[in-house]
């Protein structure tokens, strides 16, 4: 309809034109009736055909404009339908009424709802918001945009959609209100950005959480030491609120220890040269005046021109592994002094002769002032007192030793706390403003700021303890020196135990060697009192019964024949019996000892043993004993060598023997050694039936000397055993050997 209206136009103005023309024609007529008339009419037709040109002229302009606007309409047309379909953004037009009236492409895109599926509001909201709750809030916050679009400016809202296929998606929705009263709305898929929103908030969380939780302080650094923090973990570590940083009035470089800050700067600059990154570790004074160990590792970024634009990293708080190492060192130097006091007290006769020395050693190890010893000396009243018996002291720390405080304190004068841990085996350790005060006071006369005290055991008694004194800046013990120092006080309380158990040993030998002294001396006035009888009594009655059968045996006649044959009879077995008395006697007291020595008492000896045991090879070397031993060592000797001649005659059935008699220089070795049937020493050992063994043994150590058994099954005895000459080896010889 509207491209009309300049057809009609030009209809009109054709019409017009025809109608000047008739009327020009009529008029003619009547110009030639009057000249006058006709030149008025003329001018009035010129006149007006004239202004009819000018306004065809316009129309025709105007219609070409009006062609021109409607070309481009077109045009925009074209260019906003391509638009509005080629958008990815979904994009609706909703009546006044709520009625749908277009959906582009991208929408059914985006939901997989069509315009059939949608025709109205109702229908949209249902499918696209299933949850009633949640589709009434939506409901809600849509009726309240439309009351307030008359005065505020639309503004997006972002709702969860339930598409077709049952997909979530978040929209973010725009609405326009135009003039028509049509509402255009935009719909944008921002799904796949909130989900990386999402994300990046929480990695952004578990950054922070990160950069919370890791035992390190992240910081950017500058050029000038200045620092930026990222949290306030740098205010534990310092004790400087984080302000201060931030505000550049305290930096970094103000809470390096000054001795250490000139090696940083060099390393820094070291590896600005290098590869611009560097691991530092050093010491930070902190603000109660502590120090801190830390380990700084940094990334160096440098502008352009090279210059340091700031630093990138960490820095941690490694006071802790550095107290560790420190404690580990020490641990270990303990640890070697331990070893080298177990390997003296080894090799010592007594634990105090190295005492001084391994002290001296603990202390260094502990890097302490002082290292001590007290002893406890129980009293009769039951009261306990102790007393230190051994001191080392740093060189520049002032020795207590001859403190006479600190010898015979009794526990119980104020120390009661102390005896209770200590005989309890628990240490006492701290710094002296950890201690009561009572105790302060003392500790503190002896210019100790801290203290370690570990009891010393002797098996389950308490002996004493060994202790430790700071007496410069306090400090801590840590766990692993106070194990290694009790490893100490362990070792140094068995070496007292050992020496304890050697010397009640010694003395329990001591005493036993007294009882065997007084048994085999007994034995030995018992031997003689039996031979003593043997022979003066037994011997004589014997000889008496001897003389008067044979002086009975003369007086018999030639017709007594046969009673003379039985007293003959008995006469043989009566000087049978007297010879077996001799032996006896011979056994029993070798009086051959005094009359004439061991040299040839022992010779005797072998030459009885050999006439009795016919069938024997003897290979014998027997150097001159005499005048080497007293009559006492001289009758031990005698009795050990029958004893092992007795035992090679009752069980050896040997078919040779050596003995091997020698003289050195401080000794004389005996040897004496059968090829005979030998036996199993354990399980003879095992029968308890080796008294005679055991004698033998007993003899030989009695007089100081050493005694060896050896025997094999087949393989034949030997026994060997040395004399020691030296007066002083016959220590402890408490009998008398018979005489």
């Amino acid at each position: 309809m509207e491209t009309s209206f300049p057809i009609i136009n030009v209809v009109i103005i054709i019409i017009l034109c025809g109608l000047t023309w008739w009327y020009a024609k009529s008029t003619s007529k009547l110009l030639r009736r009057s000249q006058d008339q006709v030149a008025a009419i003329q001018n009035q037709a010129l006149t007006k055909t004239q202004e009819l040109q000018k306004s065809y002229t316009q129309v025709i302009q105007e219609i070409e404009t009006r062609r021109q606007v409607e070309e481009r309409l077109k045009e925009s047309e074209a260019r906003y339908r391509i638009l509005v379909e080629e958008t990815p953004l979904g994009i609706s037009i909703i009546s006044r009424s709520g009625h749908y009236k277009y959906v582009n492409s991208a929408f059914i895109q985006m939901f997989g709802y069509t315009l059939a599926e949608v025709p109205h509001g109702r229908a949209w909201f249902a499918r696209a918001f299933p949850d009633p709750q949640y589709r009434q809030q939506a409901i809600s916050t849509w009726k309240k945009d439309l009351l307030s679009s008359q005065t505020d400016p639309p503004r997006p809202r972002t709702f969860k959609v339930t598409c077709k296929n049952g997909s979530e998606k978040i929209i973010n929705f725009r609405a326009v209100f135009l003039s028509t009263g049509d509402r255009f709305v935009i719909y944008e898929d921002i799904t796949a950005r909130h989900r990386a929103q999402e994300e990046l908030k929480q990695s952004e969380f578990k950054y922070r959480l990160l950069i919370n939780q890791i035992p390190a302080i992240t910081f950017k650094g500058y050029a000038d030491w200045s620092v930026d923090f990222f949290d306030q973990k740098v205010e534990t570590l310092t004790g400087y609120p984080k302000e201060l940083f931030d505000s550049r009035q305290l930096r970094w470089c103000d809470l390096i220890v000054p001795e250490e800050l000139e090696q940083l700067k060099k390393t820094f600059n070291e590896a600005l040269r290098t590869n611009k990154s560097y691991v530092r570790e050093y010491r930070i004074r902190k603000k109660n005046g502590d120090f801190a160990w830390v380990q700084c590792r940094g990334q160096i970024f440098c502008d352009t021109e090279g210059n340091v634009d700031y630093i990138s990293g960490v820095t941690f708080d490694i006071t802790e592994r550095k107290g560790a190492e420190e404690a580990l060192r020490r641990r270990e130097a303990i640890l070697a002094a331990v070893g080298f006091a177990a390997e003296r007290f080894l090799q010592a006769a007594s634990w105090e002769e190295d005492i001084q020395e391994i002290l001296a050693r603990l202390g260094q190890a502990v890097a302490a002032s002082r290292a001590y010893i007290f002893e406890n000396f129980p009293q009769e009243d039951d009261d306990l007192l102790t007393s230190q018996r051994y001191e080392w002291a740093a060189p520049t720390i002032t020795p207590l030793n001859d403190d006479p405080h600190r010898q015979k304190l009794s526990w119980g004068n104020g120390l009661t706390r102390w005896q209770d841990e200590l005989a309890n085996n628990r240490l006492i350790a701290g710094r002296l403003k950890d201690f009561p005060l009572s105790e302060q006071e003392y500790l503190r006369a002896q210019g100790v700021n801290s203290i370690l005290v570990v009891p010393i055991f002797t098996g389950h008694q308490w002996w004493g303890f060994i202790g430790f004194d700071e007496c410069l800046p306090e400090r801590e013990w840590s766990a692993a020196e106070l194990e290694a120092l009790k490893a100490a006080a362990s070792t140094l309380g068995a070496a007292i135990l050992h020496e304890q158990d050697e010397t009640a040993l010694k003395n329990s030998e001591k005493k036993l060697r007294s009882l065997s002294c007084q048994l085999l001396d007994a034995q030995e006035n018992e031997r003689k009192r039996l031979a003593a009888e043997l022979h003066d009594e037994l011997g004589h009655a014997l000889l008496t019964l001897k003389l008067r059968l044979e002086s009975l045996e003369n007086r018999l006649t030639p017709e007594q024949e046969a009673l003379k044959k039985d007293t003959r009879q008995i006469l043989r077995f009566l000087l049978d019996t007297i010879e077996r008395v001799r032996r006896l006697y011979l056994d029993l007291s070798p009086g051959d000892l005094e009359d004439l020595g061991l040299t040839n008492a022992l010779e005797a000896l072998i030459g009885d043993f050999a006439a009795l045991q016919k069938g024997i090879k003897w290979a014998v070397h027997l150097e001159n004993l005499d005048d080497l031993f007293p009559l006492s060592v001289q009758t031990a000797i005698y009795r050990v060598v029958q004893e092992a001649l007795t035992n090679i005659g009752k069980h050896a059935q040997p078919q040779k023997i050596s003995l091997n008699i020698k003289k050195e220089d401080k000794q004389v070795s005996f040897a004496i050694v059968d090829n005979g049937q030998g036996f199993n020493m354990s399980q003879v050992f095992n029968a308890k039936k080796t008294l005679g063994l055991l004698a033998m043994e007993e003899r030989v150590k009695i007089l100081g000397g050493s005694f060896e058994l050896w025997s094999q099954q087949n393989q034949g005895t030997k026994v060997s055993f040395t004399i020691p000459l030296e007066e002083e080896g016959f220590e402890g010889l408490q009998y008398s050997g018979g005489g």
